[in-house]
């Protein structure tokens, strides 16, 4: 991922030789990753939810014996 944002910011640099410009693509692009890293784990946390493992924490020995 550093490497993605270094890349970014040398690359917007090269084409526009302008330091304010790269500074707004990089910031950008660093504001795109989070986004998606955030839709990622907010994904992840609901099909952790769905997935019913709260019940299954709850079972006692016998029960998640027959559960399995």
């Amino acid at each position: 991922m550093k490497v993605s944002v270094l890349f970014v910011g040398w690359l917007s640099y090269y084409l526009s030789k302008s330091i304010q410009v790269a500074g707004v693509v990089t910031g950008a692009y660093l504001v795109l990753l989070i986004v998606i890293a955030i839709i990622i784990w907010q994904q992840r946390m609901e099909r952790l939810r769905n997935s019913g493992i709260k019940d299954i924490d709850k079972m006692e020995g016998r029960q998640f014996e027959q559960y399995l």
